[in-house]
Parts: structure tokens; C-alpha cells; sequence
């Protein structure tokens, strides 16, 4: 359909582009443009007020200003949460969300936070409308020369009745303070649809704690549209006298809409397992993701039974006991952030719908054989593993990696301070045998050379590992190099394997340059790479891999830093780690200035990197802003 043609000398026309632009979600996302533009002049000021796009998310944070200091004086902050409220009740209808983040406040600044902040929501919501209706200007004209289009009186009419909205239409509402659950008693109902909450049971105590979650069970029924639900705190108490568990939890049915539910307690006590089980026995009916978080050791708690949720698609847990017992037949998504063995898998295997699985393997995992169980799953896509702690798990199912083929993910993270070479030779083998990786975090921080006396066991292990006498040490950067398939790639503490010792066990580092030919690589993390990462090495990588957009080389041997001379032409780096390079100079630090999208950069300071160097001049040269950050760190 033709755009009516509007010549100069129309009347409005001028004010009709305003209303265009400031209708823009760009335009309207941020607090700070609309102020400033309201400050322009009169018609700016009278189009920001009218506006009926609601896309502004708002972050208060009422920190205090000095790191050192951990409460917040009053005078400060009363002006600042006094003009916010009175921000709030005028502009009310432009807030889609609101983060209110605090920080150690007083009984008496809580209390003035909440009453300052309810006061300018109640006089948002009281607003019907933007403008009132009778001041609200007429449509403007149509100067086409062809008639009107059929919907336009109706597009008219659906302008208007958005004029008459309720003024406050907040969507998402977000904060940790532990005085935050009396906002919810006037947050809008009609429109909220997502809430996070946070509150801790350790700086105010377990019965403040409990205190909370009785209220927070208590407001949540009203607020009828949540679709989105997060949790973090004590979700559980005893009331006194009774015998049984009360929980914020056992209100969730009422929420008819809620589809994701997130709860996060790591009280160590039966009391949150015992809510858990009320919810699961009654969910809300509409409910199709769920995470949940419990860290408890009380007891042996009875497993989790999930068979009532009819809805859910993905599950979450992350928690090491109670384990689950059934799991609802539909799921799309699982993931355990703890599987002990094969009794756990026991509860996945009926799953045969199931296309992605994740979990993390315990000590339970002895056999490849357990886990090639896995490949009775028809429907598995994707499947994501991880090993940490010790090496005992990954060792034994490392043969598996490569027979399975939906293998797109794996962790191996190793803790013992004394992984022999022949361990470290077999998780190496599978991980190159796994060739549909597309993400790999190999961590080796704790590894220690094997002791001299060893020496002659470690070359007995590897010739038996290998049918006989070896005659070509196993390489592991050109291990790693065949998985084309890699995005993202986390090899840390190379440098702890760079021994003669190591190589005396069959394993050798190998050139790091090799990885230069996975060239779908967008994160690489190198941390820890010692001498197997030197300036040549960055530089040939980055020359490469031109998809990157976070670059860890933090912790290597980097030199003059001439590396970042290649670095600084990766078009897409987002983040970058240099920390642990002692070698950065301010000349080599500007050439990171032609990166068009950087927003992270860790960087040790020197006597030539200060703080005034890097918060001033870098600063003022990027133009950082509250989309783009840097981070300085020691």
C-alpha cells in the first residue's frame, strides 16, 4: 500500500514525524533518551508524554557509590527515589520492566525505598490513560489523493482505545532486595508477566527468610498473568505449632498462565524437598519449563516424581539428591546436573521421544557400556556431557564418546592433583574419536607431571594402552584440530602438560597453532597456555579464525603483545582476556580501538596501564555507554 505523500507544507507534518520517532522501540528503550528528549522542547516533550509504546526497561540501583562502603547514607538516596517515583507516576506507561537492585539497606531506607516506590506505582497505574482523552490531539489528515483505505478508521480507533490503556503496563519486574516482596501488592496484575525474586537466609536470618516466603505466598495468587516465575531463597518453613511443611510453592496452582517456573534453594534441610513434592503432586496446570535448584543433604529423601506435569517439555535439575524417580514422557529437554549411574539413567531410558539430554557423570559411570544405553534413545539429537571432579568417570566412558554419534557437547574437568598420563592419553583418544562436537571445555589446571620414579610405569601404560611399544607421542592440539564441527573451544592449562615427563607418557602439546584450521571457532579459551601460547601463536590464530567473538589468551606467554595488531582486525570480538600478560603497553592497548563491537577487555594493569589510563583515554576513545562496558581486572 502507498505511504500517503506529506509535502513540506503540510500542516503537522513536522509534528507527525515526532510521534513516528519517538514511537521507534529503539527510540523509546531507554529512560535516558526519553528524558532528554522531553528536554528538547515543547512538542518533544508533549509526544514523549503521549507515547503509547511501552519498551523502556529501567534499572534502579541504589548501591552506594564507594566499593569500600557497604550501607547507604539517606540523604542520597531519598532524592534519587523520590525523583524516580515521580518520573515513574508521569511516564508510567512507557516502563516494560524494572530491575530495583540494592544493597545492604536499613531497616528505616527500606522502609522509605518501599514506600517512595509504591507510591509512584499506584500513581501510574491510577493514570487511565496517557493524555487525557479530551486534550488528546485529532488524527492528522490524510493528504493522499486516493480515498482512504478501508482499515484506516479502524487503525484510528484502535489509537485511540491505546490512549485509554491503564498508564502502568509493566511486563517484567526484577529484584533481589529482601523488602521487594511489598512492591507486589501494587504491581499491575493485568499486565505483569514475568518476576524474578531474590532473598537470602543468611544476613537477615532464617526467620526473616521464612518470614518472606509466607509473604511472598500470600501476594502471589493476585498476580494472575505471571507466565515467568523466578525464585532464589528459602522457599519453605514449619509453621509453629503445626506439624506440616507451608510453602510458597503450594500457591503456584492458582497461577493458570505460569508456563516457566524457576526455584533456587539451597537451604540444607528437608523442608524445601517437602515442597518440591507439594508442588509436583498439585503444578500449575500450563506449566512446560521447569528448573529447579536444591542443595540438601538431610536424611534420604524420596525421589522426585515428575509423571503430573502433562505439559512440560524441558526439565532442569540441579541437585545432588533426592534423585528422580519418574519423568513426564513428553519432554523435549533434559538436564541433570548430577547422574550418580545407571539407576539414574534407568529413569531416562523410557524417554523415547526425547531429543536433547544433558547431565553431568558421577562416579557412578564405571563402563562405556553404561553409557552407550544412550543410543536406544531413537528421538536424541543432542546430548551434552560433563565429567568434574575427578578423571574416573570420563577415563571409563571415554571409548564411548566416539560411538555416539548426537555427541554435540562435552565438559571434562579434572580436580586430582595426580592424573596419570595413561588418563589423560584415553580422555584425549575419545575426545578426538567424538567428531560431531561442536563445543569442547577441556580443563587441566590441576594436573601435576608424574613423578621421575613413575617414569617407567607411564611408558608401560602407554604401550599397553596402545597395543604395544609407541612410537609417536599422542598430539593433542592436532587431536583437537580434526573436529572441524568445534564453535567453541575451551583448552585451559596446556602449560601443565608441557613436560618431558608428560611427552615420556606419550602425550605432547603439540603445536596450538594447529587449531587455526577450526575455522567455525566463535569463543576460544587458551587460559593457562604457558609457553604453548606465545605471541606468534595468538597472532596466527586470530589471522584465522575470523568468526571469534570472545578470545581468552589470558595467563600465556604473549611478549611484546605484537599479537594485537591481528586481534584487533577480528570484526566480530565482543571479549577479550589478556589478564596475565604482564607485556601490555597503552601503544599496543590502542589498537584495540578499531574493534567495532568489543564491550569486554580483562587487562592486568603496570606502571604504564593504570586506572587513569584505562578509565579515561580508552573510555572517551570507545565512547563506552551503558550497552557497551569495559572491565578492568588485576
Amino acid at each position: 500500500m502507498r505511504e500517503p505523500y506529506l509535502s513540506k507544507d503540510t500542516p503537522d507534518s513536522g509534528l507527525m514525524a515526532l510521534t513516528v520517532a519517538v514511537a521507534h522501540p529503539t527510540f523509546r528503550s531507554s529512560p535516558k533518551v526519553l528524558c532528554a528528549a522531553a528536554c528538547v522542547c515543547k512538542d518533544w516533550r508533549q509526544e514523549v508524554q503521549e507515547c503509547a509504546g511501552c519498551n523502556t526497561d529501567v534499572h534502579l540501583s541504589l548501591r552506594s557509590c564507594s566499593e569500600s562502603s557497604t550501607t547507604i547514607a539517606v540523604p542520597p538516596l531519598l532524592p534519587k527515589l523520590q525523583g524516580f517515583a515521580s518520573w515513574l507516576a508521569k511516564h508510567g506507561p512507557l516502563v516494560k520492566s524494572l530491575e530495583v537492585d540494592s544493597f545492604s539497606l536499613s531497616d528505616t531506607i527500606s522502609d522509605t525505598a518501599v514506600q517512595l516506590l509504591r507510591m509512584g506505582i499506584q500513581q501510574a497505574a491510577a493514570t487511565c490513560c496517557v493524555q487525557p482523552l479530551a486534550a488528546a490531539k485529532p488524527p492528522a489528515a490524510d493528504y493522499s489523493t486516493t480515498s482512504a483505505a478501508p482499515g484506516a478508521t479502524s487503525t484510528g480507533l484502535q489509537q485511540l482505545q491505546q490512549r485509554q490503556q491503564p498508564g502502568l503496563r509493566l511486563a517484567s519486574f526484577t529484584s533481589h532486595a529482601p523488602w521487594a516482596v511489598d512492591l507486589l501488592p501494587v504491581l499491575p496484575a493485568h499486565s505483569l508477566t514475568r518476576l524474578q525474586l531474590g532473598w537470602g537466609d543468611s544476613t537477615a536470618g532464617n526467620i526473616a527468610a521464612e518470614n518472606y516466603a509466607a509473604a511472598l505466598a500470600a501476594a502471589l495468587p493476585r498476580l494472575s498473568s505471571l507466565q515467568e516465575l523466578v525464585l532464589c531463597g528459602t522457599i519453605a518453613w514449619v509453621p509453629q505449632g503445626e506439624p506440616q511443611v507451608d510453602s510458597c510453592l503450594a500457591v503456584l496452582r492458582q497461577l493458570t498462565r505460569l508456563t516457566c517456573l524457576e526455584v533456587f534453594d539451597e537451604t540444607d534441610a528437608d523442608e524445601p524437598n517437602s515442597a518440591v513434592h507439594q508442588l509436583l503432586a498439585q503444578p500449575p496446570p500450563r506449566l512446560q519449563e521447569l528448573h529447579l535448584g536444591m542443595i540438601s543433604s538431610w536424611g534420604l529423601p524420596r525421589p522426585f516424581d515428575f509423571g503430573r506435569l502433562q505439559q512440560l517439555h524441558q526439565l532442569v535439575f540441579h541437585s545432588m539428591e533426592p534423585e528422580v524417580s519418574v519423568l513426564p514422557a513428553q519432554l523435549r529437554h533434559l538436564g541433570l546436573a548430577y547422574c550418580r549411574g545407571p539407576h539414574q539413567l534407568a529413569a531416562v531410558l523410557p524417554l523415547q521421544r526425547l531429543p536433547a539430554l544433558s547431565f553431568m557423570m558421577c562416579d557412578g559411570f564405571t563402563e562405556p557400556e553404561q553409557l552407550l544405553r544412550l543410543a536406544q534413545l531413537p528421538a536424541r539429537q543432542e546430548l551434552r556431557l560433563s565429567s568434574e571432579g575427578t578423571w574416573s568417570a570420563a577415563v571409563a566412558t571415554a571409548p564411548a564418546w566416539g560411538q555416539l554419534p548426537q555427541l554435540c557437547e562435552l565438559k571434562v574437568e579434572c580436580r586430582e592433583a595426580h592424573a596419570t598420563g595413561r588418563e589423560l592419553a584415553a580422555v584425549i583418544a575419545g575426545v578426538a574419536a567424538a567428531t560431531a562436537l561442536t563445543g569442547l571445555d577441556l580443563q587441566m589446571f590441576s594436573l601435576e607431571s608424574p613423578g621421575r620414579e613413575d617414569d617407567g610405569h607411564e611408558e608401560h601404560a602407554a604401550a599397553s594402552m596402545w597395543g604395544g611399544p609407541q612410537q609417536v607421542a599422542l598430539n593433542i592440539s592436532a587431536s583437537i584440530a580434526w573436529l572441524t564441527r568445534l564453535q567453541s573451544l575451551e583448552l585451559s592449562g596446556l602449560d601443565n602438560v608441557n613436560s618431558s615427563i608428560w611427552r615420556a607418557a606419550g602425550l605432547v602439546v603439540g603445536s596450538v597453532c594447529a587449531l587455526a584450521a577450526l575455522t567455525g571457532l566463535t569463543h576460544l579459551g587458551l587460559r593457562r597456555g604457558g609457553a604453548c601460547v606465545d605471541d606468534f601463536t595468538a597472532a596466527a590464530l586470530a589471522h584465522s579464525l575470523k568468526q571469534l567473538r570472545r578470545l581468552d589468551v589470558s595467563e600465556c606467554e604473549l611478549g611484546t603483545m605484537v599479537c594485537l595488531a591481528a586481534i584487533a582486525d577480528l570484526p566480530r570480538l565482543s571479549d577479550l582476556q589478556l589478564k596475565g600478560n604482564p607485556g601490555v603497553t597503552q601503544q599496543r592497548l590502542m589498537l584495540l580501538t578499531r574493534l567495532p563491537h568489543l564491550q569486554i577487555l580483562s587487562v592486568a594493569r603496570n606502571d604504564e596501564v593504570t586506572d587513569a589510563f584505562m578509565d579515561e583515554a580508552l573510555s572517551a576513545l570507545w565512547f563506552i555507554t551503558d550497552s557497551r562496558e569495559a572491565c578492568w581486572m588485576l
